[in-house]
């Protein structure tokens, strides 16, 4: 699911020393992932087995590779879980960070197939436990070795929220159409003698296609990890062409659409996945994301309802529906979402920033202190959040401590324009106009088109009685569009 990004601009302008310096921009961000290393990291070799079979058609090429297609599938599958294994037992190092379902993803991302063998064989009804009828079949027994490599775990610890989870589900529905492929040829296998030639044939096609596309689908997914968005769009395209009704390639090419920023091909690939699903929760979800960034809150608002009708404990729609109220200045009814997102999930630290910069638009600064304070406890890294508490601080004039947050958001995020510009304008409060100048130059330096930076030190040199060079900062303001 996605974490979004929104700015807005502080409800009110910080008076220090009878200056109106404008407000900076205050951030909803959204990650809650602990840096971790891993220890021991190593490549794994393992090899497994996979099999399919069919109770007719062993002297039919189509069939042949139907079954092996589908045998290879299944050993792949069997490998990655594997290599799970494996991965959850180095993961270990790293504290309980990581999920069943992150391991997984990662196992599925990593692993290499470095050699696959095939081996004819037949069955009776006993081998596969009384499923078939006690007609003689044929399968395929597809071994393959495969690498996993853990070196890149760390870096997959690192990664936010929004990207884990969906390469996470990506996986997970992998897994679930295999097991559709996996009865359909059993179905199949069934019922072939009560149909037509015609009609296995083309039964055969289709189950071929399924596995095909599932294997462009899993090759879109290992793109996708490796941010390869592009990549990723052509072997969803491939995906699709093979299934036209695999609702997960419409979805994650649209997760790909999506990461490249064109947000139109994104809600049609959503659409089209809802259609071919209807309980599609996280479909609607993520399509409610796109809205939101294109602004049209009102349909956002009408996606994350849908997604919890489907899922009432859909803890991060109710968090992004609160986002969308905040657009629309309703923040009442946002803090009424933010407060179902925490009693859902008392640890989503995103929940509690958000209600904060609520609270804060309502002027309920005590509140918006008290959830920025538990929001930093729950992501200690989280510069944005310091921030925004260092502009609560700085509004109610407590220059002290908000100069302490603005340092620490600093500290964490050495590229915050915004948060050295605020801490000079703390500075300039105390009339410390020294390091208030140095705060207000490093801001110029990462944005060289900050007026107001240029403002603020203007007024510093004028309390030291630099007019002249007072006067060119002031002049260099106007020409970057203030109207002082």
């Amino acid at each position: 699911m996605n974490k979004k990004i929104l700015s807005k601009m502080l409800i009110a302008s910080m008076l220090a020393g009878g200056i109106n310096f404008a407000p900076a921009v205050v951030h909803f961000d959204a990650k809650n992932l602990k840096i971790i290393s891993v220890a021991h990291a190593e490549i794994k070799t393992v090899t497994v087995n996979g099999s399919a079979g069919m109770s007719f058609g062993d002297n039919d090429e189509k069939v042949i590779q139907m079954v092996k297609n589908a045998a290879r599938m299944n050993a792949v599958q069997a490998a990655k879980e594997q290599a799970g294994v494996y991965v959850k037992s180095v993961s270990r190092t790293v504290n309980g960070v990581l999920t069943d379902d992150d391991i997984s993803a990662y196992a599925s991302n990593n692993i290499k197939i470095i050699s696959e063998s095939y081996k004819k064989d037949f069955y009776n009804e006993s081998d596969l436990s009384g499923n078939l009828t006690g007609n003689v079949g044929f399968k395929y027994v597809a071994t393959v070795t495969a690498e996993i490599d853990t070196s890149d775990l760390q870096n997959y610890i690192r990664r936010d929220y929004e990207e884990k989870s969906k390469l996470a589900e990506a996986v997970k529905s992998s897994q679930k159409n295999i097991t559709d492929i996996n009865k359909n040829i059993e179905d199949l296998s069934k019922t072939a003698k009560n149909k037509t030639s015609a009609e296995i044939q083309n039964e055969v096609q289709k189950i071929d296609n399924e596995v095909l596309a599932e294997q462009k689908y899993n090759e879109g997914v290992e793109l996708v990890y490796q941010k390869n968005y592009q990549g990723a769009l052509s072997k969803f395209n491939e995906a699709i062409k093979l299934n036209p009704n695999y609702e997960y390639a419409y979805y994650n090419r649209g997760h790909a659409c999506y990461d490249l920023q064109n947000y139109n091909q994104a809600i049609s690939d959503f659409s089209q996945a809802i259609k071919l699903n209807s309980n599609f929760a996280a479909a609607y979800y993520n399509r409610g994301v796109t809205y939101y960034d294109l602004e049209n809150y009102s349909q956002a608002i009408s996606d994350y309802n849908q997604a919890i009708k489907l899922n009432p404990n859909f803890d991060w729609a109710y968090n992004n529906r609160g986002l969308a109220y905040s657009d629309l200045e309703n923040y009442s009814q946002a803090i009424s979402d933010f407060n179902q997102a925490i009693k859902l999930n008392p640890n989503l630290e995103e929940a509690y920033y958000n209600r904060g910069n609520a609270y804060a638009y309502l002027q309920n600064y005590s509140q918006a202190i008290s959830d920025y304070t538990r929001a930093i406890k729950l992501k200690p890294d989280d510069a944005d959040a310091y921030y925004n508490r260092g502009n609560i601080y700085a509004y109610l004039k407590n220059y002290e401590r908000a100069i302490s947050d603005y340092t620490q958001a600093i500290k964490l995020n050495p590229n915050f324009a915004s948060a050295y510009y605020n801490r000079g304008v703390n500075y300039y409060g105390l009339k410390n106009y020294e390091q208030a100048i140095s705060d207000f130059n490093q801001a110029m330096k990462l944005n060289p088109n900050n007026a107001n930076a240029y403002v603020g030190r203007g007024f510093c040199y004028r309390a030291l009685g630099n007019n002249s060079q007072a006067q060119k900062d002031f002049a260099k303001a106007r020409s970057l569009g203030w109207k002082g």
